[in-house]
């Protein structure tokens, strides 16, 4: 039981490989279909969480064979994530510098900006901030900015 909360609670793909192995080293080979339902498990509920590609698993491996391929994937995996949060970050970073300059353009333009309109322009997406950009540049008041 204790093996199954640690995997529940797994934060990595390292934590996985140990629990499964740990798992692996409880159930033994003798109960085959307690070890099928394990796996079933780790590859419907854990892997998905982690963000496992779900074609890179094939269905009806054992606990030993899970473990041996867990270990031989898990570094393509971790660069994997690691790539999706720089994206991600590169993407967050560019949305906060096109919200920075679209608040700049509207004070130089309209003056002091209002908490809610610096509001509005942090949580909007990329597209809307690169819509309202362009109308700052032919809008004649700031509420024209955002309107349409």
């Amino acid at each position: 039981m204790a093996d199954l909360f640690r995997l529940e609670r797994s934060a990595s793909w390292g934590d996985v490989l140990v629990g499964v192995e740990q798992l692996e080293e409880h159930v033994g080979l003798d109960e085959p279909g307690l070890a099928r339902a394990f796996n079933g498990w780790l590859v419907e509920v854990i892997f998905p969480r982690l963000g496992a590609p779900p074609d890179e698993i094939p269905k009806g491996l054992t606990l030993k064979e899970l473990t041996a391929m867990l270990a031989e994937r898990i570094d393509s995996w971790n660069e994997e994530l690691r790539e999706e949060s720089r994206q991600q970050g590169r993407q967050e970073g560019r949305q906060e510098g096109e919200a920075k300059a679209l608040l700049r353009v509207l004070e130089r333009r309209f003056g002091p900006v209002d908490q809610a309109t610096r509001d509005r322009v942090a949580a909007a997406d990329a597209d809307l901030l690169l819509e309202w950009i362009d109308r700052s540049q032919t809008a004649d008041s700031l509420a024209a900015v955002f309107s349409g």
